[in-house]
């Protein structure tokens, strides 16, 4: 395996955490469809990670009727409420402080410019060099390209990238087809660790301290 040179991150779910309160809400507003009688663990198991069309499409195959409404309320619950309801996720900070001799880039599905304020809000956004997402990549993940462009834009090779992400639908099956030399899966309580194995994770932790000793080990192995 390569040595690690640079540290792709996702951001929700891997550096903030909102998606659980966002789901919550979802969930609620959902409860008022006809057909819908999914709990709340089960919404958010199957649609974690997912992209909102990816979510519409699963609640359509269960008869649940959802198009334009889901957008509008989805994105004007998220943009109204995402700095406030962002929390940084346990030992992000110490994390990033050891890891601070390596170039790092976020690679998100998100509004770049809506994450990037919600990140300095909470003093992390100073251990990146470069933000991407929505407004700067034109294939969102699981297509490899935003990794591809995050390595290019820190030059380094992206066989020299780590990426961490906690999705198996999206930012672990796109690292794994950008070729990075390794993809860390992020995982909660709530997550399906086979599914993240099948995904491609090389890695699979359930804690940010972890990491360190992840890239010390590749760089010395």
């Amino acid at each position: 395996m390569n040595k690690i040179q640079a540290l792709l991150f996702d951001c929700d779910g891997v550096l903030l955490d909102t998606e659980r309160q966002i789901k919550q809400e979802v969930h609620n507003w959902l409860t008022k469809k006809d057909n819908y009688n999914i709990t709340y663990d089960e919404f958010y198991i199957k649609t974690r990670g997912q992209s909102i069309s990816d979510t519409i499409k699963y609640l359509n195959s269960l008869n649940v009727e959802v198009s334009d409404d889901f957008f509008d309320f989805f994105d004007k619950y998220f943009i109204e409420n995402y700095k406030n309801m962002a929390v940084k996720m346990n030992n992000v900070d110490n994390m990033l402080e050891s890891l601070a001799n390596y170039p790092k880039a976020v690679c998100s599905n998100g509004f770049v410019s809506l994450y990037t304020d919600t990140l300095e809000h909470h003093g992390l956004k100073k251990h990146f060099n470069e933000f991407f997402g929505i407004e700067t990549t034109k294939h969102m993940k699981p297509k490899p390209d935003m990794f591809l462009q995050a390595a290019e834009s820190l030059n380094v090779d992206i066989q020299n990238c780590l990426i961490i992400d906690d999705s198996c639908h999206t930012g672990v099956p796109g690292g794994k087809a950008s070729q990075a030399g390794a993809v860390v899966g992020f995982i909660d309580e709530y997550a399906d660790r086979q599914a993240m194995h099948d995904a491609g994770a090389d890695y699979i932790i359930t804690d940010l301290i972890e990491l360190p000793e992840i890239i010390k080990n590749i760089n010395e192995g």
